[in-house]
């Protein structure tokens, strides 16, 4: 038997089985960044995006490019949304604690994907004129709200 062990602690791993070692663990912290680990999601928007909140300060928007993984299209923290069937809008704050914030505005056009921001309030504004969003006619949802 101990040369059995002596054996086995000799074996060396080649630079392919490094490789996917390396391959499978990415795949395991991909996987359980992104699927199954969130508290709750919010799938009513229009087009495959998604809000999903991940803990109390990670709070996103994504487009789900699957049953269970999304890309994330606007970072934490999200904290309201407004949608009609052409746009999502989002509204993110710097930290969830509402401390020294700083807010950032989104446009999501969903039949072209573009993403537009970060944006200022007063960039939003302009921005929303633009490409014709009807801002006044979407109410913003607090994203903890939301939760099911």
């Amino acid at each position: 038997m101990s040369q059995r062990v002596h054996q086995l602690s000799n074996h060396k791993l080649c630079p392919f089985h490094y490789v996917i070692l390396l391959f499978t663990l990415v795949q395991i912290f991909l996987l359980s960044s992104c699927a199954g680990t969130s508290d709750w999601s919010f799938s009513d928007l229009p087009g495959d995006y998604e809000i999903w909140r991940i803990n109390s300060k990670e709070i996103v928007l994504v487009k789900k490019t699957d049953d269970v993984l999304g890309e994330s299209v606007v970072d934490a923290y999200v904290s309201k949304v407004a949608w009609d069937d052409n746009f999502i809008l989002a509204q993110q704050e710097s930290n969830a604690d509402n401390t020294s914030n700083t807010v950032s505005f989104y446009i999501v056009d969903v039949n072209s994907e573009n993403i537009y921001g970060p944006l200022t309030e007063d960039e939003f504004n302009e921005l929303a004129k633009q490409i014709q969003v009807e801002v006044n006619n979407m109410d913003w949802i607090l994203t903890s709200d939301l939760a099911p």
